[in-house]
Parts: structure tokens; sequence; C-alpha cells
């Protein structure tokens, strides 16, 4: 590694393009290449997913890409305490393979894309699809290992303990908590903040047993408030299993493999689907999957609803089949042209005020975005919920039209003005966000001046030159 750097230039690119990319593969190397930055004043861009580089673009101008996809390592898989303890390169479908022999699999956002980074995802805070099992924002993260942009290493959580994390395992420890040490909780900062304050070498991360049996539910509607109070329902019954909502755009964008099927099956729907898996530990599994599924059809039956295993011809399983075995194409490129996604955080009973605005300023966009796709994802049993439109654009509109770009922004304001919370900001919405709680910026950057004062780590992201 210090060869490597050795070879790097010093200060920025005339063209503002990347100098190159730097793949560490150790904690020390990690660490080593961020002396370096700080000791030449390089900028750094962590990425740690395979098969593409989204949204780097500007931000990475002049900089030196840390490429962590070959940080593989999975150290340690504990069946008794349901955790792992992963490096950044580990995608979901690397860590469900080493997890199955232990009878666990991952708990994972709605059809990550296969080379999609797990740690990467957890600290971007991206919904995972069981609020039952989500009891805070930081889960399923535990104990970490970071290396902060000033160059420190620093171990949060149960992780900041004396000795090594081999030490640690070998005395029977494990990285569990994401709080600490002591009251401290410098997760909780550096979650969400987009590889601007420090870069993850490890990470412990919870896991679900897989259940003795699972089956897969629809109800729809062309009213979501029914399926609202349905989805309440089943958080307070704490059934379990997978629960989320969508229009039928949405679902057809997951169920159709291709523009024609996609949109025969969007035109049979009705407006609105709830999506429950309902899952069943090895206990007295039949005598459980029974009464659960009573009790989600009478819950069901009491709001005018009736759920079943299909709708419009589509079988519920084929999401769950999905979710455990990812397609080589992600759903949203499917569509055939450009899709792009804004989300913000709500309450799920809020979302009718949201769809609202959309239907409003979408409907005078018909020329570029025919239609648009809503996923409602209920969070730590329902306390909120994140909320994202995903819009596929007609395939005539081209990567580069400013009207994308336009219409996002527009958009995003309006939500905003509407009480949407934007907790993830990326561009085109960033500014929108932090207009509405200018107060935050001087702690920001107190934070960043703290963590990363020579501004090495991703600059321009959030609010920082």
């Amino acid at each position: 590694m210090q060869d490597i750097l050795a070879t790097l230039p010093k200060g920025l690119s005339a063209d503002g393009s990347p100098f190159s990319a730097v793949r560490p593969m150790t904690l020390d190397q990690l660490h080593a290449l961020v002396a370096w930055a700080n000791d030449t004043r390089c900028p750094i861009v962590p990425v740690s997913s395979s098969g593409g580089r989204h949204g780097m673009g500007a931000w990475s101008q002049g900089a030196v890409i840390a490429d962590m996809s070959g940080m593989q390592r999975i150290i340690q898989v504990d069946a008794q305490d349901s955790v792992a303890i992963i490096e950044p390169g580990v995608t979901f479908p690397a860590l469900d393979a080493a997890l199955a022999p232990h009878g666990l699999r991952s708990f994972k956002p709605l059809l990550p894309r296969r080379g999609k980074s797990v740690l990467a995802s957890y600290l971007d805070r991206e919904p995972i699809t069981s609020p039952h099992d989500h009891w805070d924002s930081e889960d399923p993260l535990g104990g970490t290992q970071l290396v902060f942009g000033n160059g420190e290493t620093f171990r949060t959580g149960t992780a900041a303990v004396r000795g090594t994390l081999e030490e640690q395992l070998h005395k029977g420890a494990r990285p569990m908590m994401a709080l600490g040490p002591a009251s401290t909780d410098f997760l909780r900062v550096v979650q969400g903040s987009q590889g601007t304050l420090a870069i993850a070498a490890w990470a412990s991360v919870f896991c679900e047993p897989i259940p003795a049996r699972e089956r897969a539910f629809f109800a729809g509607s062309d009213d979501v408030g029914p399926l609202i109070d349905l989805a309440y329902k089943i958080l307070w019954r704490r059934l379990g299993g997978q629960l989320f909502i969508v229009n039928a755009a949405q679902l057809g964008m997951i169920g159709g493999r291709d523009a024609k099927s996609r949109a025969a099956l969007s035109d049979g729907l009705p407006r609105w689907i709830l999506y429950a898996n309902l899952t069943c530990p090895d206990y007295f599994p039949d005598e459980r999957m029974a009464y659960l599924v009573a009790d989600i059809e009478a819950d069901a039956a009491a709001l005018g609803l009736s759920i079943g295993e299909a709708i419009a011809g589509y079988a519920a399983a084929d999401i769950a089949n999905q979710q455990s075995d990812l397609p080589a194409l992600h759903y949203k490129d499917r569509p055939g042209g450009l899709c792009r996604s804004l989300f913000f955080l709500t309450q799920m009973d809020r979302a009718p005020v949201f769809l609202d605005v959309l239907d409003a300023i979408l409907a005078d966009h018909r020329d570029i975005a025919p239609s648009f796709g809503v996923y409602l994802q209920p969070r730590i049993q329902g306390v909120s919920a994140h909320f994202e439109v995903v819009i596929p654009f007609d395939p005539r509109v081209k990567p580069g039209d400013e009207r994308i770009d336009r219409l996002i922004g527009h958009v995003a304001s309006r939500l905003a003005d509407a009480g949407a919370f934007f907790s993830r900001p990326y561009d085109p919405w960033t500014n929108i966000a932090f207009e509405k709680d200018p107060t935050i910026r001087p702690y920001l950057a107190a934070v960043k001046e703290l963590m990363d004062p020579k501004g090495i780590l991703s600059p321009g992201r959030l609010c920082f030159p």
C-alpha cells in the first residue's frame, strides 16, 4: 500500500477527474491511505459496493477513490447471538451464503442490487423490510471499527473494550451493542453521513434466524387508508416477518421482468397493495402459522379487505423468492429507461398528504414521467415510515436531460413544504433538506471539524464544502 500511495500525485487533477482508485485490503492499509490523504490534502471518496459507482460524479472530482469492495472477509458468524462480523466489501448474497449453514439470513432492504455492500446499506440507514425486528435507527448494526477523517482509528459500541478483535472473540466477547463506549454513540453520528466523517473497516450486524415456515400474502385496495390501518394492526399484533405497502406501478416494476409484463401487471392491480410475509420459528410452526393467518384474515375483514397469496395472477411468494435470491437485474433497471428515486421519512398515516402533492405535480409531467411508483416501508415497529417515490422516465428521456433534476427538485421542494423529513439528503434535494433546518449546519460543521478537520472525506457531500 505504501508503494501505491507513493506513486499517487499530490493536489487536484487538472480536468477534475478522479486520480485513481486504490483498493485497501486491511485496516492498516485503510489507515495508511487516510494518513496519506491528510498529509497531501487529497480528497478520498470511499466506496464499497461492486458493479457500479452510482452518484459519484461531481463529488469525486480530483479525488482518490478508496474502493473497499475487495475487503470481503466474513470474520465470524455466531448462530447463538444471531450476529456476524463483516468487512465493507461483503454483499448480501455473499453474507447469506455464509449465514445459511448457521440457520441465519440477512436483514435486507427491498430488493437491493446484488453488488450492494451490506455495510454501505446499513450505514446509509436504508430501511429493512422487517419493521417487527427494527428497534432503533442504528439497527441492524452493532459495534464497528472506524477510521475517522483525522486518521484516528476508533471502535464503537461493545467493540471498544481492551484487546484486538481476535482477542475479544477468543475470549467469547461479541461486539453486539452499537452504543458506547460509555454513553457516547459515535456510530449514530457517522451513520447517514455518506462517507464524510469516517470509513468503516468492519462491523457486527444482526441477522435473522431462517424461519421454519413462512407464507406471503397480499391485500389490495383502491384506497391506501385501509391498508395503512391494516399495517398498523399487524405491527400491533407483532406478527413478525416482512411488511410494506406499494402502489400498482411499483409492484409492476417489482413483478414485471420487462416493459410489457410490467405494464400488464400494473393495469390489472388495485391501486394499492400491502405485502406481508408471515414467519414462524421451529417451535410448533404449523400451529403458529395457523393463528397468524387467522389473525391477519380477521383484521383485514374488519377493514373491508381480503388477503390472498396472489393478486391479479401474481404470487406474493415471488417477492420472498426475489428477496432470498436477488435477481441479476435490479427492478429499477427493468423498465427500459432512466429511473430516479426520492425518499424521506414520515408517519404512515400522513402518507395521503404526500400522495396528493405527488398526484398534483406529476399529472403535469406525463410527457417525461408517464407513471410513478410509491413504496411505503414502516420502520422501528411502525413509529415512522420510509416514503419513496420511484419515477421511471420515458425511454426518450436521455441521461443529462435537465428536466430530470428540475422535476426531482420541484417534487422534493413541494414535499418538504408538506412536512417531508429528508433524513438522507442526496442531490438534487440536498440543499432543500438543509434549508428547512438551517440551525443544524453549525453543529454539523463542528462535528466535521472534530472528525475530519482537513475535509478530505467525500467533499461536497451533505452541507460540507
